[in-house]
């Protein structure tokens, strides 16, 4: 009888656990959330390890919303980005690799485009 009531216990912890209802959006439906919908919600911590200690602070501070828009506007730009390198190669007939080779990031890339531009 233990055992069934700390059960119920935890079912409904689950389902008023309203920050991970705010944090995983529709993934999180409480008791009822698929166990193979959150796999992949712990892939992502786990990948997420490294950067935890801000990730703890956007969610604690409740920006999920914020964070989520600036990421996508960062994804947004590095796909322009990728857009405007494959035409600037394509013009000039070199390989995309000849401006991205050695760096680690796209300030790097731009860094580098704009010493490109200035040596004439």
């Amino acid at each position: 009888m233990d055992r069934m009531r700390a059960l119920i216990d935890e079912e409904v912890a689950s389902d008023q656990c309203n920050e991970a209802r705010v944090i995983l959006a529709g993934m999180f439906n409480g008791s009822r959330t698929p166990r193979a919908s959150l796999d992949d919600v712990v892939r992502w911590a786990v990948a997420a390890q490294p950067i935890s200690k801000v990730l703890s602070a956007i969610l604690a501070a409740d920006n999920t919303a914020q964070a989520r828009s600036q990421i996508g506007e960062v994804l947004e730009a590095e796909r322009s980005a990728k857009e405007l390198l494959e035409r600037v190669s394509a013009t000039a007939k070199v390989d995309v690799q000849h401006f991205s080779e050695g760096c680690d990031s796209w300030r790097e890339v731009a860094q580098k485009l704009h010493l490109a531009a200035d040596d004439r």
